[in-house]
């Protein structure tokens, strides 16, 4: 993760999709990272501090409509790193996202399609 301009943030089901898609455009040359926490509470604050200290933006998957994780991600990026770093969600409210999904997100996020949450 020291080397990644943005950091997936994925807890759950949606981590194993996230991982694959992570390897896929780790392939594709994408400097990306994930964080996946196996429990809920206690948040991993100190996986943030692991985070390239220039990474670009923050991305949570999610299998929900409201975007929850999002909000921790945001917290503990702005404490631990910096507070202009963009915290984007991605909610998927039908199930487990599938890698294409994850990654055509992605390409969204880089395109400007999709704004950030903070």
């Amino acid at each position: 993760m020291e080397d990644a301009d943005y950091v997936f943030v994925a807890y759950g089901v949606p981590g194993r999709s996230t991982l694959g898609a992570i390897r896929e455009l780790r392939a594709e040359g994408h400097k990306v990272g994930l964080i996946r926490p196996i429990t809920a509470w206690p948040f991993p604050e100190k996986a943030f501090e692991h985070i390239n200290k220039n990474v670009k933006g923050i991305i949570t998957v999610e299998a929900n409509a409201t975007g929850q994780l999002v909000d921790d991600a945001a917290l503990f990026t702005k404490k631990v790193l910096r507070a202009d770093i963009p915290v984007y969600a991605l909610p998927f409210v039908y199930g487990v996202p599938p890698i294409r999904e994850i990654k055509a997100k992605f390409a969204q996020i880089l395109a400007g399609e999709i704004k950030e949450v903070y």
